[in-house]
């Protein structure tokens, strides 16, 4: 599995994860003693069904896709998340 975390925040008008940056500033204070940057590689597997999760990411850029199986073995993105926080 990746290196757990959260990308760090850049207030609006900088590039960073909207949901964070729209936080009060005491909310994401409460936060920073645990957020983490991380690079993830492309196709990394965050969790699987049935997995506790560990981990919350909030993109910084590019996107996350919640990710199944067909029956038929081939997979299909049925949600993405990037770093509007949507």
């Amino acid at each position: 599995m990746p290196h757990s975390g959260s990308p760090a925040v850049t207030r609006p008008g900088g590039i960073g994860n909207r949901l964070l940056a729209a936080l009060p500033p005491a909310d994401l204070d409460l936060l920073a003693p645990e957020r983490q940057t991380v690079a993830l590689d492309q196709d990394a597997v965050l969790s699987r069904a049935g997995d506790e999760i560990e981990h919350v990411f909030f993109p910084d850029s590019g996107a996350i896709s919640l990710m199944i199986e067909l029956a038929n073995g081939e997979t299909v993105a049925t949600a993405a998340i990037g770093r509007e926080g949507q």
